[in-house]
């Protein structure tokens, strides 16, 4: 259901993650897709109306799907969007869903994202 919701894009990025990190603030968060059902990671930025436009609806996936195990992440990668634009869109949004950045574009680059909002969907194997 989820995959049929989100953009599931694994083309020419890596289908199965371990173990990846991203950041709030100064901590570093590692996000382990074993450790759950499914994990949603979705690269969004404050200033892409796009972005906006799927609050809502990443709110309700979450509310919806979290409770059965589905972990979410949200992450920012855009260098030029601090953390402090970063947690004030989170705020502001009234995300419900954690917001992290990814810093230098890691994790976006290692599954090849290309646009925001961009999702990808893992199970736990």
């Amino acid at each position: 259901m989820i995959a049929a919701v989100l953009l599931l894009a694994l083309a020419g990025g890596e289908s199965r993650i371990h173990e990846f990190h991203l950041h709030r603030g100064m901590a570093t968060v590692a996000i382990s897709p074993a450790k759950a059902s499914a994990t949603v990671v979705v690269f969004v930025s404050t200033i892409c109306p796009i972005s906006d436009k799927y609050v809502e609806r990443l709110n309700g996936l979450y509310r919806d799907y979290s409770r059965r195990g589905v972990q979410f992440a949200a992450a920012n990668p855009n260098a030029y969007e601090t953390w402090q634009h970063t947690e004030s869109y989170a705020r502001e949004n009234q995300l419900l869903y954690p917001l992290y950045r990814d810093e230098k574009n890691q994790l976006a680059d290692r599954l090849g994202a290309q646009s925001t909002p961009e999702a990808f969907v893992f199970d736990s194997s």
